[in-house]
């Protein structure tokens, strides 16, 4: 990329996103900014004129080979690197140039694009044509053939990528896997049932949502609200943060199972105040309890976390039927063995990052007695299904009391204890001790009555759990990948060899322990 029309000073960078950490420097997000007119639906693309740069002053000049200007597109640079990347920009072209914009993909998360550990590239689209800014005598809207015929990126490749994205959306010639807030006006839908939903709950919206998130699974807005409420006889505003999730429906019905769980267990959950099936989409009031990620070497937490999502676990036990009438997929052991297997005849297990090597894969198919013996010694211990989290990872745990536990998105029914493979996973980076996590969790289950000891839990069963999981983990990921658009499955791919690759290693360990 040859040069920039915004950018973010370090008095821009304080000023927007002081109350932020950030780390490391000379971070660029390329923006895609794109318009469709609401008349002959027609979309431009905003771009940027530009030669070269001479004496440390930008220039635009014509190209004397093919007499035109070459082109860049809007860039904002930070000098270090916000860890929040989608409300910082949303709010700087909001706050600096009164452009209203939201977010319709991250183009870099789904392709090898130069460099892109330090730059991102953004497509966005703008709510208007019309902004302020200083310099816009080299800034031109292009339709779609002007764009493709007449600009020249220095950077090729991100010009073609730019060009197949920007084409897709307007001729709406894409897959019907995408998510919707990846297609022009599903935002203006979605906020229209926000602010009337709000309104119809007594909440007064003080400023414009800003889009927290947006991913191929996911879109997150943070919206600012006062409500007036009665306190000690006496009426008060009371300022409130309401967050707007909406859901990629083929993944599973991530609002509807939150609104119900915040029903059936109001003190685990965030508050659920307003479902939409159809988007679909939900409004949460904030729960402001640091995660559970920023505790290192604090025990009490992570076996307060522990103890109560078993207690969890065990109280929805009775309402499963519930959660299987709105379709949380149900996935007994029996159909992890037969998932597996198609998943080791699957290509993706040796064409991504992360791809198995073919002794790795014929060991796998060799393993497969062992498997399924062991799975069967599972279903001895009797233990009912229940909710698995699906993605329990400490970033997904509130520390609030008691501690609340969030983001649904991978939820299934299955056997309850998979649920701590991934936590387990996390805890060497946080200094805590296993047991700091099985043994709160095996006691409630104790108490409960479903096992007779901690140590017959974690002597006969939980090593079984923690092979097996990998395989929950690995066709759980593998089910989700076939329910994404093709493209959007760049990061999550590598997910399925990883966790084959992580029961190698987990067995290996195991029969060694055995043979000494």
């Amino acid at each position: 990329m040859s040069t920039q029309n915004l950018t973010v000073t370090d008095e821009d960078f304080q000023r927007t996103c002081s109350h932020l950490p950030a780390q490391v420097s000379g971070y660029k997000f390329h923006i895609v900014l794109i318009y469709q007119n609401k008349i002959n639906k027609q979309v431009s693309i905003l771009i940027k004129n530009v030669k070269s740069q001479e004496n440390g002053y930008l220039n635009g000049c014509k190209n004397e080979k093919n007499n035109h200007l070459e082109q860049s597109l809007p860039i904002l640079r930070f000098e270090k690197q916000p860890y929040a990347r989608i409300p910082i920009m949303i709010n700087y072209l909001l706050n600096t140039f009164q452009l209203e914009t939201s977010v319709l993909a991250t183009i870099s998360e789904y392709h090898y694009l130069p460099d892109n550990t330090n730059n991102f590239t953004f497509l966005l689209e703008a709510k208007s044509q019309k902004f302020e800014i200083s310099d816009s005598t080299n800034l031109e809207w292009l339709n779609i053939e002007q764009f493709e015929k007449q600009t020249t990126f220095e950077d090729k490749q991100q010009q073609e990528v730019v060009l197949t994205w920007v084409k897709e959306i307007a001729e709406e010639k894409f897959s019907p896997l995408r998510a919707p807030w990846a297609t022009l006006g599903w935002s203006n839908g979605a906020r229209n049932w926000v602010e009337t939903s709000l309104s119809n709950l007594g909440y007064q919206i003080l400023k414009a949502p800003i889009e927290y998130e947006a991913s191929s699974i996911s879109c997150i807005w943070k919206i600012e609200t006062a409500k007036e409420e009665i306190i000690n006889g006496k009426k008060e505003t009371i300022k409130e943060t309401i967050f707007f999730k909406a859901a990629l429906k083929m993944l599973g019905p991530e609002p509807t199972l939150t609104y119900i769980l915040s029903g059936l267990c109001p003190l685990s959950v965030p508050q659920t105040i307003a479902l939409n099936p159809n988007l679909p989409g939900m409004l949460m009031r904030e729960f402001k309890a640091k995660p559970l990620s920023c505790f290192l070497k604090q025990p009490e937490k992570w076996r307060s976390a522990s103890s109560a999502f078993a207690k969890f676990q065990i109280q929805l036990i009775p309402n499963i039927d519930l959660l299987e009438a709105i379709q949380v997929p149900v996935v007994t052991l029996d159909k992890i063995i037969n998932d597996l297997q198609i998943v080791l005849q699957d290509p993706i297990i040796q064409q991504t990052s992360l791809a198995l090597t073919n002794d790795q894969v014929n060991e796998l198919n060799s393993l497969l007695p062992f498997i399924k013996e062991t799975t069967e010694k599972l279903k001895v211990l009797n233990i009912p299904l229940s909710l698995d989290h699906g993605d329990l990872y400490p970033a997904n745990i509130s520390t609030q009391t008691p501690p609340l536990f969030f983001d649904w998105a991978e939820a299934q029914i299955t056997h309850p204890w998979f649920s701590l493979v991934p936590l387990l996973r996390e805890i060497h980076r946080y200094q805590i001790n296993p047991d700091d996590i099985l043994d709160p969790y095996f006691e409630e289950w104790k108490n409960a009555g479903f096992i007779d000891s901690i140590e017959q839990a974690k002597n006969d069963y939980w090593q079984l759990i923690h092979l097996i999981g990998c395989f929950a983990q690995c066709t759980k990921f593998f089910q989700m990948l076939k329910q994404m658009e093709p493209r959007s499955r760049f990061n999550d791919s590598p997910s399925v060899p990883l966790w084959l690759s992580l029961f190698l290693k987990r067995y290996h360990h195991h029969h060694n322990q055995h043979q000494n």
